[in-house]
């Protein structure tokens, strides 16, 4: 396949041009509102350097990466669609719920397809998680708990993109959106969130400095916490836990491991041991790239063979709200109803 890029400066970029190749495809031309950005890109990827998205029409393109800014990327999606391409979408998919809605309105009135860029959904530990909750091995669930992080090398490497207030409206909603999207894949949308955030602690900081929040689904909870400055060097805290009359699961995403148990088997280890990320803050391991490389599949597949893809616009268009609703809780100190 024959892939453009469309806005090629957020941190991923580089991961995205990967996961292409990595599926056969071929980058072959690249825009950024900076010319100097598409031409650094180029220079690490290949590909032509185009003036305008128009200008990527004239390429023969199978599929568009639009990975940029966030406060770019939604007029840049919405011409991509408007050329009749589809879209691997950088997550979390603008500066706003209303932003990603445009997005996925776009896509499907062109009728192309769009892949969100959540790719730790695709940790390993996860299908085992999947696994457990489709076969009743947890029984009746009670509780989620997930937690996400900004890890001290992310400041080191990426703080001009974290720090920047117009470039995103917090640190959760461009860092955690990862583990909101991992919760509402597995369980879907919750009736309603209460949230508390600090602030004013830490600079640079944008949005928060700590934040937790409850999601009510009725029959059980989901506390999603975050925290915007994290000893840690890499995301090895960031981590998921489901709790059930019958059986108990926790699982992170990189290094990826996972730790079950049941009244029948005690507790069972799986996946890779627990191991810190590379100096570089990257996380440039084989299973990182694993995960970028099936969320990139499953456009492929979509584009060759029709059909849905694992995480549309649409679903990136909710896991927005979620994380707005969050923030809108913790501001207003009052239950948010979705």
């Amino acid at each position: 396949m024959r892939f453009g890029i469309a806005g090629a400066g957020h941190p991923h970029a580089l991961g995205w041009a990967q996961a292409a190749k990595d599926n056969g495809g071929e980058i072959i031309a690249i825009y950024d509102p900076s010319p100097a950005v598409a031409a650094d890109v180029a220079s690490q990827v290949g590909g032509t350097v185009a003036d305008s998205v128009e200008d990527l029409d004239g390429y023969g393109l199978d599929a568009v990466i639009v990975d940029g800014r966030c406060d770019e990327v939604t007029e840049i999606a919405i011409e991509v669609a408007g050329l009749g391409l589809p879209i691997l979408l950088e997550k979390p998919g603008g500066m706003n719920a209303a932003d990603t809605k445009r997005i996925a309105d776009a896509v499907e009135a062109a009728g192309v397809a769009s892949q969100m860029g959540y790719f730790l959904r695709n940790a390993r530990p996860l299908l085992e998680v999947k696994e457990a909750i489709a076969n009743g091995e947890l029984g009746q669930i009670s509780l989620i708990r997930g937690h996400a992080a900004m890890p001290h090398l992310a400041w080191d490497v990426m703080g001009a993109w974290f720090g920047d207030p117009t470039n995103i409206t917090s640190i959760f909603q461009e860092d955690a959106c990862h583990v909101v999207d991992i919760v509402v894949d597995l369980f879907g949308l919750p009736k309603s969130v209460n949230a508390v955030r600090t602030k004013g602690n830490f600079t640079p900081s944008v949005g928060e400095d700590a934040i937790a929040s409850i999601w009510d689904y009725g029959t059980h909870l989901a506390v999603v916490d975050f925290t915007a400055r994290e000893a840690n060097p890499w995301i090895d805290t960031w981590s998921l836990e489901i709790y059930g009359t019958t059986g108990t699961i926790r699982a992170g995403f990189s290094a990826e491991w996972l730790e079950r148990y049941t009244k029948e088997t005690g507790w069972v280890e799986s996946g890779e041991p627990r191991l810190s990320g590379p100096s570089d803050g990257f996380a440039r391991d084989t299973s990182t790239r694993e995960h970028y490389r099936i969320e990139m599949e499953s456009l492929v597949n979509a584009v060759r063979n029709g059909g849905d893809t694992s995480a549309p616009a649409r679903h990136g268009y909710d896991v927005f709200r979620v994380v707005e609703a969050i923030a809108a809780a913790a501001d207003s100190g009052r239950t948010v109803n979705l």
